[in-house]
């Protein structure tokens, strides 16, 4: 179950004393979505707390969820951009989840996105995989653009350390996203594919995962994400999993 740094959340999961399905600890950061906006009017930041999601004992779960539009201002009072949506979904097993959507101001933007850090207890034979969307949207009339900055894609996952750092996983979505006047233009990606997982090197402790990209002027982006690490199924697991399709293949056609 989670173990949280904000008092309160700790507190409900002490109350609770529910044995959840994972035997890992998992621990959330204070901080579960990181927004800055920056464009040649200046930066803005606007940050989501532990203390103002739900936790779902039961099942594992944390959410959060931005409850209003905000504003994102610079510190000299000028609209950078504004943040619409925003969704953080995590669970013990582990596996990370980010939704946004935002706005860029009357310049272009460069937005910098963040998931919270989970950590977790240490796994040694761990696996992996990701999976990313974006889409661009024009209200202006003269086409509308997202592109990756300051890193290769728009997308990427790392572990052992928060994004910038730690180790990389899977980098998705090279961009750039275009779309037409007054239309909506998509772009995804995944690693390894197929709802596949891949070898994850080393021992993993922790994952996070974040979006940077610069959007043109007056115009909107969305994305999601979700990412999970899981330990490399027993022989024996994956031998009892082999048998039940074998079974359930057997009752379909009799």
């Amino acid at each position: 179950m989670f173990v949280n740094r904000a008092s309160r959340v700790g507190a409900v999961i002490a109350a609770a004393g529910l044995s959840l399905a994972s035997s890992a600890m998992a621990d959330i950061s204070d901080v579960v979505l990181r927004i800055e906006a920056t464009n040649a009017l200046g930066t803005a930041t606007y940050e989501g707390y532990l203390r103002d999601g739900t936790l779902y004992p039961e099942t594992g779960e944390y959410i959060w969820d931005l409850t209003a539009p905000v504003s994102m201002m610079s510190a000299t009072g000028q609209t950078i951009a504004t943040l619409s949506m925003g969704h953080v979904r995590c669970v013990d097993d582990p596996i990370v989840q980010l939704n946004f959507a935002v706005t860029a101001g009357s310049l272009m933007t460069t937005f910098t996105i963040s998931s919270p850090t989970l950590s977790f207890a240490s796994i040694n034979q761990a696996q992996g995989r990701a999976s990313a969307g974006v889409s661009v949207t024009d209200t202006d009339g003269n086409g509308a653009t997202v592109a990756a900055v300051g890193q290769p894609t728009l997308y990427t996952s790392r572990y052992n350390g928060a994004v910038p750092g730690g180790s990389l996983f899977a980098d998705l979505i090279p961009g750039p996203v275009v779309a037409g006047a007054f239309d909506t233009m998509t772009a995804q990606g995944s690693f390894p594919g197929g709802g596949a997982f891949a070898p994850v090197a080393g021992t993993v402790s922790d994952m996070s995962s974040r979006f940077r990209f610069s959007l043109s002027a007056n115009d909107d982006a969305a994305g999601t994400s979700t990412y999970e690490i899981r330990p490399v199924p027993a022989p024996g697991a994956l031998a009892l999993l082999g048998l039940g399709g074998l079974i359930a293949g057997r009752r379909r056609r009799h």
